[in-house]
């Protein structure tokens, strides 16, 4: 099982806007797709000034080409409270 780090920039994708647990989410992952498997876990990174992990997720299956570029599948929920990049860093 591999741990895949999914990154989300604020004005294209809003996460705590667009994640839900009832909904299954499609990503377009830029590398390692053939070594993504269905049950590998992810973590949702938001980038911006409020940057950190907001969601914990996990892949519902292999990535898949789809309108000319590679798509992954994957189930998530939100955090209650984001993990904010400022609180990582002065850990």
């Amino acid at each position: 099982m591999n741990i895949w780090l999914f990154q989300a920039d604020p004005k294209y994708y809003n996460i705590e806007k667009r994640v839900s647990p009832r909904l299954l989410e499609d990503w377009c992952p830029r590398v390692h797709l053939h070594e993504m498997e269905k049950g590998d876990k992810v973590i949702l990174w938001q980038s911006g000034p409020k940057g950190g992990v907001y969601a914990f997720g996990e892949l519902a299956g292999k990535p898949y080409k789809a309108k000319g570029e590679f798509r992954v599948d994957l189930r998530s929920e939100l955090l209650k409270q984001p993990v904010f990049n400022s609180n990582v860093r002065s850990s």
